[in-house]
């Protein structure tokens, strides 16, 4: 996340065009690198000074991700020179520069790629829709179908089954899960809302490396022969 991107060019209705430092988000560790920073900081005001490139580059937002309400006129609300929080969202190769989001709901967002998860990880998503093979949710609110999403199968929707799950799954809704399995290549999600799994304090098996005799572990009943 980029805490202070200045705004350089507006484009009425379309978007606008950020300028980002590189080193900006980076955390620092011991006296050692927050002198360092200050040093590269210095050395990089002086090559602005003379003209020299410096770490800095540029991100596109679109007028639809500036915000997770509408914005209507954006010439107004954003002035050249004022600093605004982003994300790196993806890469224009058309444009040659990143996309970048400002929508809170994305900046506040723990997961951004299907890549960050793991089998057994417990995560918060929102309700998208209910539907007969089960529930959609979504990690982030990306604008186009680079977003996370998962599927919560019917059998997964409570300890015990639902007669009318639309009711109580409400889209806009947060909710606690856990991840059953994901497939980051494919990107398929699928995770579980049973409270018993979720709030488990018992070890979690992601894998059958895991299993090991006399190991305790809650669980659930997949099929009966």
């Amino acid at each position: 996340i980029f805490e202070k991107a200045t705004v350089v060019k507006v484009d009425p209705g379309i978007g606008m065009v950020l300028r980002l430092k590189a080193n900006e988000g980076e955390e620092e560790e011991g006296d050692k690198k927050k002198n360092d920073k200050k040093k590269k900081d210095k050395e990089e005001e002086e090559e602005a000074e003379e003209g020299k490139p410096n770490d800095d580059f540029e991100g596109w937002v679109h007028i639809s991700n500036v915000g997770d309400g509408r914005v209507e006129k954006l010439e107004k609300s954003y002035k050249i020179g004022r600093e605004v929080r982003c994300r790196i969202s993806g890469f224009s190769w058309m444009d040659g520069m990143v996309t970048v989001t400002m929508k809170e709901s994305v900046l506040e967002a723990a997961v951004m790629l299907y890549e960050e998860l793991s089998a057994g990880d417990k995560i918060k998503a929102r309700v998208i829709k209910v539907d007969t093979f089960g529930c959609l949710v979504a990690l982030n609110q990306a604008a186009d179908s680079s977003g996370v999403r998962g599927l919560v199968p019917s059998t997964h929707l409570a300890d015990v089954t639902l007669r009318n799950p639309e009711k109580k799954l409400t889209p806009g809704k947060l909710v606690s899960c856990r991840v059953l399995w994901v497939k980051p290549g494919e990107r398929r999600l699928v995770l579980t809302l049973k409270k018993t799994l979720v709030s488990s304090p018992l070890p979690i098996i992601a894998s059958y490396d895991q299993i090991k005799p006399g190991v305790v572990a809650h669980g659930y009943v997949n099929k009966v022969q």
